[in-house]
């Protein structure tokens, strides 16, 4: 168990990312508990995003771990007025929906239990379409982690 706590930037949203990663690994099999923090522009202003992530995939390497992950995380998107689903009248921002996450990053031992890692992740949504407005999402960021 590696806390990583990071910070970083999407570089698609203009906005930094914050949070704090548990990666568990056993040999090559790596998974992954990740809590975040952004904001997200739109025409309703600047919003909080509280993420959840899970991921899992395989890493490879000892001193110097590299690895890449699938998982879902929530991400914001837009509900416009006028879809089926869309009872209220307005339109509506909402974080509950789960989109696929894409990730690969690089773990380097600095010190005994002292881990930097970094880490490039993206997120694949639904196109937008008529009543639903995604928003993108590619991020680099980077974190110290201890190595329990």
């Amino acid at each position: 168990v590696v806390p990583t706590i990071y910070g970083g930037y999407n570089f698609l949203q203009d906005a930094p990312v914050v949070g704090v990663a548990v990666p568990i690994y056993v040999n090559f099999i790596r998974g992954e508990v990740d809590f975040g923090y952004t904001y997200l522009d739109s025409y309703f202003g600047r919003k909080d995003i509280k993420t959840l992530s899970c991921s899992l995939g395989l890493q490879y390497g000892n001193r110097v771990r590299g690895y890449a992950m699938v998982g879902w995380i929530n991400w914001a998107h837009i509900v416009k007025e006028g879809d089926p689903l869309n009872n209220c009248g307005y339109d509506l921002l909402l974080t509950d929906l789960a989109h696929v996450r894409l990730k690969g990053g690089l773990d380097v031992t600095l010190v005994k239990n002292l881990i930097l890692n970094a880490e490039l992740g993206w997120i694949i949504h639904k196109k937008n379409d008529a009543y639903n407005q995604y928003f993108d999402s590619l991020s680099l960021r980077v974190g110290l982690g201890w190595n329990f």
